[in-house]
């Protein structure tokens, strides 16, 4: 109870949001990611079919995620994160290959499920806030309106005629593996690559994998060499590859 009291005191409430002393939604949003794992086992633990499961999701857990979503700073890699765990649920109730991409789960025809897309949710309640609060007839509203932001960001430098286009320092290595010391790495070379069954349980067999116990972090990297044309084509067949094992190394934390 003491603990539970000085967790309230370390947090303030202000018009549905909880702040603490860092005035930022870090941790909000690891709590919506918690919520969201929580809230897939409780559906896949109710033994029910895989449509009523589906049922749940879009009338259950889905509502009580977008309250979060929408008035907390959550980007919209977040976003993409919670819905690789949703669409690995999605296909094992419905029984559909892994190779299924969310094109094939969300895209309007004749053939669509009657469900939302978690990306499609989360575009939607952002500009439904920002239209909520630009169009108020409270001017102080108005003029507190968060405006939209986009993470693609470009930069464009001029140079003056006959001068050398500065050169860039291209990223070290100690950006990627400076916050630990305990990384480990795996290479598909003489033998079958046996993925970290600390991680994830898998029959996958990446061509790399490098990771760290202490900041609980892992890098699958899968080689391939497709023709020009077929770039975006391999990206994705990849991509779908591994998003079950992505999402069942997130469901573990």
């Amino acid at each position: 109870m003491s603990q539970s009291l000085q967790a309230y005191r370390n947090q303030l409430k202000v018009t549905g949001c909880w702040y603490n002393a860092t005035l930022n939604d870090t941790e909000q949003i690891e709590q919506l990611r918690q919520d969201t794992i929580s809230g897939l086992k409780q559906i896949n633990n109710t033994g029910l079919p895989g449509k009523l499961k589906l049922w749940c999701f879009q009338f259950g857990l889905l509502p009580c995620l977008m309250w979060p979503i929408t008035i907390y700073e959550v980007t919209s890699s977040h976003i993409s994160r919670l819905e690789r765990l949703v669409n690995a649920q999605v296909r094992r109730w419905l029984v559909l290959p892994r190779c299924m991409s969310s094109v094939g789960l969300y895209v309007d025809g004749p053939l669509s499920l009657p469900i939302s897309s978690l990306t499609e949710e989360y575009k939607c309640a952002k500009a439904r806030l920002e239209m909520t609060l630009s169009e108020s007839r409270d001017p102080l509203v108005r003029c507190a309106a968060p405006a939209l932001r986009t993470e693609v960001q470009t930069s464009t430098a001029f140079i003056r005629e006959g001068e050398r286009q500065p050169t860039r320092a291209p990223p070290t290595i100690s950006s990627l593996i400076g916050t630990a010391r305990d990384w480990q790495l795996r290479v598909d070379l003489d033998k079958s690559l046996v993925f970290p069954p600390n991680i994830a349980v898998s029959s996958l067999h990446p061509d790399l994998v490098l990771w760290s116990n202490s900041c609980r972090r892992v890098y699958i990297i899968e080689l391939t060499v497709p023709w020009e044309e077929a770039i975006d084509e391999a990206y994705e067949r990849k991509r779908l590859q591994y998003s079950d094992l992505a999402a069942q190394a997130e469901e573990r934390g």
